[in-house]
């Protein structure tokens, strides 16, 4: 028979596996994140390989996610998300604008992917254009008891990152406090 004392550290080791792997809201302040300075949207954009990130519940069984951004003619960025459900092999696609905020010269961006209803900044944290892009996101919702959720995520213009460039990116994480723990791969095999 099952002791109460064993069933307590089942529940225990079961909360504990759960904050590590997924990144939990919180009614903390979004973090102080500083955009890229002097921040070029023409070079970023194209399409991004989502490398690892915060898991999320839109990111659980997801794979092959990929982004495009594309300049639309009056200066906005049209944003495309696509990803396979691991499990069904369905492919999804989602479809948002952004726009650059504040100094024109810096990675700050107000995005809204529509098929969610979801509207939030992006900040383009560091970023060389032609690599890897290091991206937060952090939305206060009000209509949760102003739950704070907190993303972040690293995009590569290539599949995979050599593990030296992950190793820069998450000292650079870990500098404004991001928990590189919480970070999840993102499996970007067998994606035809």
């Amino acid at each position: 028979m099952i002791s109460l004392k064993m069933l307590s550290y089942s529940a225990l080791i079961l909360v504990f596996i759960h904050v590590i792997y997924c990144q939990l809201p919180s009614h903390k302040d979004c973090p102080q994140v500083d955009p890229q300075q002097n921040f070029d949207i023409k070079k970023w954009s194209g399409s991004w390989y989502l490398v690892e990130a915060y898991q999320t519940k839109f990111l659980k069984d997801a794979k092959c996610v990929h982004h495009t951004f594309s300049i639309n003619p009056d200066g906005s960025v049209a944003i495309e998300l696509k990803e396979i459900d691991s499990e069904t092999e369905k492919s999804s696609t989602l479809k948002g604008s952004a726009k650059v905020i504040g100094d024109n010269d810096d990675g700050a961006l107000s995005i809204n992917i529509f098929n969610r209803s979801f509207h939030g900044v992006l900040n383009v944290i560091d970023t060389d254009y032609q690599t890897y892009s290091l991206n937060s996101l952090c939305k206060k919702d009000k209509s949760k008891k102003n739950l704070t959720q907190t993303m972040v995520w690293i995009e590569a213009r290539k599949p995979q990152l050599p593990d030296d460039l992950k190793q820069k990116l998450y000292k650079v994480m870990e500098q404004f406090g991001f928990k590189t723990g919480l970070l999840m791969k993102i499996n970007q095999k067998d994606c035809s």
